[in-house]
């Protein structure tokens, strides 16, 4: 196949994986979650994108001086925009619980959140896992797969929480993580143009990387059988009763009317645009 090919075939793989994550996502705010249960579900992704700031700022202090001009640019971007959602995560999470954090809070979260037993929940942790800072191919299909899936749930959110300064919050970071995405298909089209080699490298990690980031959207949302079914079709999984509740996890029964998740804000929105907006380009 062609690099264009393979990418296209890649995506076609994925798109299961995106699809359940959506339904999940979208699912466990429209069951309207308590609103504390909800700012640690943010918790969880603000500390996601500190450390994309941090994997991504890494991979580009190791490029070699040969590396071409554009590539330097796109990551570039992508730290700062990664920068700017821990930012923003951060002053959505301010808006609903009505509280600034300290510079000891976030410290005390931070360590808590970057310990080992709950690093395995972070998406980010994977970039490490399948071997993203000794391969460019790998943090090429980090990049392209993760951040492709992060766009989706993003949206996910955006389109399924009814209060206006966490949609619009929420879409531009969709609309960010999206094109991060592209920097991955860039990548891989072009390590993977006609090498049966680095493709095969790739198609060998997929299902390592489509079961966690499962059970990684899984336990910050929503288990439904949909979504579920999804998966264990396209990918092979286990994931039937005996594994969620290994899991610790319950299928999602609705007790209510499924609508828009609209939280009572317990504060106002903030945001410091000193030299940098996050809503810009």
């Amino acid at each position: 196949m062609t690099g264009k090919e393979f990418v296209a075939h890649v995506a076609a793989t994925i798109e299961p994986l995106f699809k359940a994550s959506e339904i999940q996502t979208q699912t466990y705010f429209r069951g309207q979650p308590d609103l504390d249960e909800a700012i640690f579900h943010f918790k969880r992704r603000m500390f996601n994108e500190r450390m994309n700031v941090v994997e991504i700022a890494k991979t580009l202090a190791t490029m070699p001086a040969s590396t071409d001009t554009t590539t330097l640019k796109l990551l570039s971007k992508q730290v700062l925009d990664e920068a700017k959602h821990y930012d923003m995560v951060k002053n959505v999470i301010e808006y609903l619980s009505g509280k600034e954090f300290t510079a000891e809070e976030l410290e005390s979260e931070f360590a808590w959140q970057m310990d080992e037993k709950n690093l395995s929940a972070k998406g980010a942790s994977l970039f490490a896992e399948i071997g993203g800072h000794e391969s460019e191919l790998m943090a090429a299909v980090y990049q392209f797969v993760a951040e492709g899936r992060a766009g989706r749930v993003w949206n996910a959110m955006a389109t399924s929480i009814a209060d206006p300064v966490v949609s619009r919050t929420y879409a531009k970071i969709a609309k960010d993580e999206t094109f991060h995405s592209t920097i991955g298909a860039r990548t891989l089209e072009r390590l993977c143009d006609g090498d049966a080699e680095a493709q095969a490298a790739v198609l060998a990690v997929i299902p390592k990387m489509t079961e966690r980031m499962y059970w990684i959207n899984c336990m910050g949302t929503s288990a439904t059988k949909e979504a579920a079914e999804l998966v264990e079709q396209a990918y092979g999984h286990d994931l039937g009763d005996a594994k969620m509740a290994e899991m610790g996890k319950t299928w999602f029964v609705p007790t209510g009317e499924m609508k828009d998740w609209a939280p009572a804000a317990r504060g106002a929105f903030k945001q410091d645009a000193t030299l940098v907006d996050n809503f810009a380009q």
